[in-house]
Parts: C-alpha cells; structure tokens; sequence
C-alpha cells in the first residue's frame, strides 16, 4: 500500500504542472452492506450497517465540463447476514470490514448558480482490506447455538477455520455518485459494488454494496 500511496502524491504532484488540480479531504457516513447471488441466496436475510469513511481527494479538470477525481480513503463495509426461514441450521452474524481504497472517477459540472454546480458521476474503485471481525451466532442442525467472535483473515486460500472468517484481500467495484458544489465544499450522495465474492469459498457470492452521503473541502494545489 506504501508503493500505491507514493505513485499517488506523485502523479498529483507531476499533473499540477499541466491542468487545474485541486486536493483536499472528505468525509462522509455510509450504510453497508451485502449483496448476493447464486445457490443459497434464499437462506439469508441481509441489513445494513451503519459505516464510516475518510481520507485524502484530488480532483482535477480534464475537458470541457468533466473532471478526473481520485484519492486514498479509509472505509467501512461489510453487513448483516441472517439465516432466513428456508434455513434449517446457520449462522446469523455482523461482519465489520476496513480498507483502504483508492477510487477512479469521471464527473461532469453544471453551472446552476453562482458558485454552485450540479455533479454526476461514475468509475472504479480498488480497496485493500486492512482488518474486520465477524460476530454473531450459529445454529447447528440440532438446535445448538454457538457465539461466534471471529477476526477476519485476508487471504484467497481456500480454507476453514472456526476462529477466523477468511475475506479476499482485494475488493474490486463500481461507483456512481451525484452532488452539488458549492465554492470549495462537495456534497455527494455515493453507491458503490463490487464485482466479485469476497469470499474465497462458499456457493453463494456475496458482494460489498455501500450507500453514502459525504462532505468534502477542496483547495487549489
């Protein structure tokens, strides 16, 4: 993650010298959760958890009306997974994820007053995962109810722990966002999805989903 961070501040740094650069910092709270598809997906009930986010943004101008926006940020994800009334026995817990992610945005500007524009957009995300844990219970096929207190383990191997809940390292997603400017200030309204499991095992693929609101401050470099 170090080598990412340098290779960032390094294009900031080298894109000042050609086009409009601004950078600042935003926050914002967000509702996480999960997404899923495949086999068992009529066995769990999936709600929302409340997340937060933060970190360093860089906005440049591109063309036109459109700008190329980026950043590193920490982020929240994760959700709440219930076993559902199709399930005779499984475990219903609250996985809390954290990573650092780098998004890559495009937006497009409307002028709609004075110092103020409407904004829309979309891109990629790549988010690293730093730490999580996975708490809850689980339900046996005889009734026996189990706690569960569980790190998370970042790693793509294909393997079973009862003390460990095992999530890809690398989270790999789309953005949409919309807002509106208001001199230095953005307020945006944001939905991201990844494209794969981040589970390296199991027939049903859950997906992280976030929806979020976040302010962000925003100076010429």
């Amino acid at each position: 993650m170090k080598k990412v961070l340098v290779i960032f501040l390094f294009c900031l740094v080298g894109s000042s010298a050609f086009s409009q650069l601004r950078v600042g910092i935003e926050g914002g709270f967000n509702i996480a959760q999960f997404a899923d598809r495949g086999s068992d997906q009529q066995y769990y009930n999936l709600s929302g958890i409340g997340a937060i986010s933060g970190g360093i943004v860089a906005e440049k101008f591109w063309k036109k009306n459109y700008y190329f926006s980026t950043g590193i940020l920490f982020i929240q994800k994760g959700g709440y997974k219930e076993k559902g009334q199709y399930a005779t026995y499984g475990s219903s817990t609250t996985t809390r994820l954290k990573y650092i992610q780098v998004p890559f945005n495009i937006i497009y500007k409307w002028d709609i007053g004075k110092n103020m524009k409407l904004m829309a957009g979309a891109g990629l995300y790549m988010a690293l995962g730093i730490s999580g844990t996975e708490k809850g219970v689980d339900e046996s096929i005889t009734g026996a109810v189990t706690k569960i207190d569980n790190r998370v383990r970042f790693t793509y191997y294909n393997v079973y722990n009862n003390t460990e809940t095992y999530i890809k390292p690398l989270d790999i997603g789309y953005n949409l966002l919309g807002g509106i400017e208001w001199k230095k200030y953005q307020f945006k309204l944001n939905y991201s999805h990844g494209f794969g499991s981040i589970y390296p095992i199991g027939s049903t693929k859950f997906s992280n989903a976030v929806y979020g609101i976040s302010v962000g401050y925003l100076l010429p470099w």
